[in-house]
């Protein structure tokens, strides 16, 4: 039995994390922090077939940045930035996993490969990175 059509937004969330190595299992939770509800087969299945149709990388666990920003860059997404944006909840959910990976770099770099330069958010009143880095 087919599932429900997948979003825009859903696709990116799932691309974007999973091209900087968050688990499949994780990123269903990250879904979840943004109100989509996707099991962790289904994204397994999204990142395969987005892969192979779209030539995305050699496999699910080696996607191409490049390519995958691009793609991601193409779906037109409004307030993508605002998507993708890391809170300390998602750091929490990945930190579980024992990989070295600090959200709000990862997206700065994405931002910054974008738009080639950007002022970075501070927190307000404080001029720091968020606390959870």
């Amino acid at each position: 039995m087919a599932g429900f059509e997948w979003t825009d937004e859903e696709i990116a969330i799932v691309l974007y994390f999973s091209v900087l190595g968050v688990r499949q299992s994780d990123i269903v939770l990250l879904l979840n922090q943004r109100m989509f509800y996707r099991t962790k087969a289904g994204v397994e299945g999204k990142i395969a077939d987005l892969r192979v149709k779209n030539n995305l990388g050699r496999n699910a666990r080696h996607l191409e940045k490049s390519k995958v920003y691009a793609f991601i860059d193409r779906l037109s997404i409004p307030a993508i930035d605002l998507l993708l944006e890391p809170t300390a909840e998602d750091q929490e959910i990945v930190d579980r996993c024992g990989k070295d990976i600090n959200l709000w770099v990862e997206y700065i770099m994405w931002r910054i490969s974008r738009e080639g330069e950007m002022d970075i958010p501070l927190q307000p009143n404080t001029c720091e990175m968020p606390h959870w880095l």
